[in-house]
């Protein structure tokens, strides 16, 4: 499941999300967090959740920047990495990180978008991506909501495409590595795993384009627009209204 916007908002928890997460566990339900959040780090989610009385292991968190920082340290090694992202780098360990005016860096990260996101600073990584720097985004994500919608990194990624005639490597969702990870964790194949979100390209498409079922719930981002299916496009499995309707929803669909 998703995170923000689906168990919490602005980090309070969502009408009974952290019942619904208690039933599933005493179902012997194995639940993963996927959250294309790159502002807080993974046990900074874990606390925020475990103060709202939804309790989560840090082992059970995978963030769009656990999963970008392995890819770095894959791809690039030691190289020096030119980051916009509004949040922290505790989960960065090991990735050597460009100075914020370095326009010779060769590899431009894309994370969460926020203040720091300057018309000077995208214009460093704009320069780095026209001399040939690899493009790289820890999600696909464009919009957020807090408090309000927000451009986020995927908004700034597929500008500065537009601009370069680059193309981006996205690493969190809708990629499928996310999902990977966490069906490798809770030893599932796709088509005996749903996705629960309320992005329905981030989450629900791009969990469904790996064969999971792709939930759904009206809290969040989810706007009316999302329903309206165009050619090429697929719609959400399930429409539920709220994570709380998820144990009732997945005894439903178990009994039939």
């Amino acid at each position: 499941m998703d995170i923000d916007g689906v168990l919490v908002d602005q980090w309070q928890e969502l009408p009974g999300s952290a019942h619904a997460v208690q039933v599933l566990r005493a179902a012997g339900v194995p639940l993963r967090f996927l959250t294309n959040t790159t502002s807080r780090s993974a046990e900074s989610i874990r606390q925020a959740l475990n103060d709202v009385g939804i309790e989560v292991e840090q082992s059970e968190v995978f963030t769009a920047g656990i999963a970008t920082a392995t890819y770095l340290k894959r791809t690039y090694g030691e190289i020096p990495c030119l980051f916009l992202n509004d949040g922290p780098r505790d989960d960065f360990e090991g990735v050597t990180i460009a100075e914020p005016e370095d326009d010779s860096a060769r590899v431009v990260v894309i994370g969460a978008g926020g203040p720091s996101f300057s018309w000077s600073n995208l214009n460093v990584a704009l320069r780095c991506v026209l001399a040939g720097a690899d493009l790289i985004a820890m999600h696909g994500s464009r919009i957020w909501n807090r408090g309000g919608f927000c451009l986020d990194g995927g908004a700034y990624i597929t500008m500065i495409e537009a601009v370069s005639g680059a193309r981006a490597t996205t690493v969190g969702k809708p990629a499928p590595s996310m999902f990977t990870l966490g069906l490798e964790a809770i030893q599932c194949s796709a088509e005996e795993a749903a996705m629960i979100g309320d992005d329905i390209n981030s989450d629900v498409r791009g969990a469904q384009a790996l064969g999971l079922t792709g939930v759904l719930v009206k809290t969040g981002k989810y706007r009316a627009t999302d329903l309206v299916i165009d050619d090429g496009q697929v719609g959400p499995d399930f429409v539920l209204d709220r994570f709380a309707d998820v144990p009732r929803w997945l005894s439903s669909i178990t009994e039939t």
